[in-house]
């Protein structure tokens, strides 16, 4: 417990080190990230569908949809479907407790919903607690984002080994930051768990928003077209905040089985965190000065080896929730 508290404050000064970079470097660029994720897109007969879906009193005519949206709405189909077919309901059913979610005017409100240990029934069935409700589908979501990041990694991959230099359209951009909110959807969701607020947790929190902001850089044409920062600062970016990521999760697993015993989604979960986190810490032999010198071949080995943990973690992710919602 004493190394492990002596490493959690060396590696959470390090983590606000990294912090105050990442923000330095995002403070030009934020605006950018902002105006991918709320680009309007026009696409035939989904874009007018989800205007009459929005549709309300105060909004007549409905919102616009947006990357951001799109990739929300896509990861819900089928995180729902899932869920329905392993608790034979719907995750978040025309109720009180879903209108109580709608209606919360702050982030404290949707903590307190969210930490309530309430449980209801539906058409006869035990629902679980909102938490956990939340957990479950919060890591189908994070399938639907690994297969996007990989698909979206792949793609960019392909762009930068092309023979003469290919211009990324803006909406490579847009979807890959897109896909990459529901990609975190767990560590999000543990935001509002209780317990949310201790050290482990926190860091966790930490970490991901400063994930989040270097994968928008990474998504910015402006920033991700220096060399400097795709080839250098990036990769080695990416192994620190990764290396960074995997200390909550496995501190605050050896905390939680300390004090009472962890389920077999906890334990799940922990194997999906590591996964995801493996493939970041590569990512510095995958490209920049160590991968030239390992040389091409190797280099893409390790890329190939990133795609699958990618994909490792989100498949382990969508057995989390499936745990999760069976209660185990």
């Amino acid at each position: 417990m004493r190394l492990s508290g002596i490493l959690g404050d060396l590696l959470l000064g390090i983590a606000q080190d990294l912090i105050v970079g990442m923000l330095k470097i995002a403070k030009d660029a934020l605006g950018g990230l902002l105006g991918i994720l709320t680009t309007d897109l026009q696409i035939p007969i989904l874009s007018p569908i989800y205007s009459w879906l929005t549709e309300t009193k105060a909004n007549p005519k409905g919102d616009t949809l947006t990357f951001l949206d799109l990739g929300c709405l896509i990861a819900a189909i089928p995180a729902t479907i899932i869920y329905k077919l392993i608790k034979e309901q719907t995750p978040f059913p025309d109720n009180a407790f879903t209108q109580s979610l709608i209606d919360a005017p702050d982030l404290a409100s949707l903590r307190k919903i969210f930490s309530s240990g309430v449980t209801s029934t539906e058409n006869g069935l035990a629902t679980l607690s909102p938490i956990q409700i939340m957990s479950s589908v919060g890591n189908f979501y994070a399938l639907f984002g690994a297969m996007s990041v990989a698909f979206f990694s792949f793609v960019k991959y392909g762009l930068e080994k092309a023979e003469e230099p290919v211009p990324v359209p803006l909406q490579v951009y847009g979807a890959a930051i897109s896909g990459s909110l529901p990609y975190t959807m767990p560590n999000i969701v543990a935001a509002f768990a209780p317990g949310w607020n201790t050290r482990w947790p926190i860091m966790n929190d930490t970490v991901t928003a400063v994930w989040f902001v270097k994968t928008g850089l990474d998504n910015i044409s402006k920033i991700d077209s220096k060399p400097v920062w795709s080839k250098t600062l990036s990769p080695i970016f990416e192994c620190v905040i990764n290396g960074c990521w995997l200390v909550p999760a496995i501190c605050g697993a050896v905390e939680s089985q300390e004090s009472h015993h962890m389920a077999k989604s906890d334990w799940v979960g922990v194997s999906a965190n590591a996964t995801l986190d493996l493939g970041g810490i590569l990512a510095p032999f995958a490209k920049g000065p160590i991968a030239d010198i390992l040389g091409p071949e190797i280099a893409a080995a390790v890329f190939v080896v990133q795609e699958f943990t990618t994909l490792g973690y989100g498949v382990l992710s969508a057995v989390a929730g499936g745990l999760i919602a069976a209660g185990k």
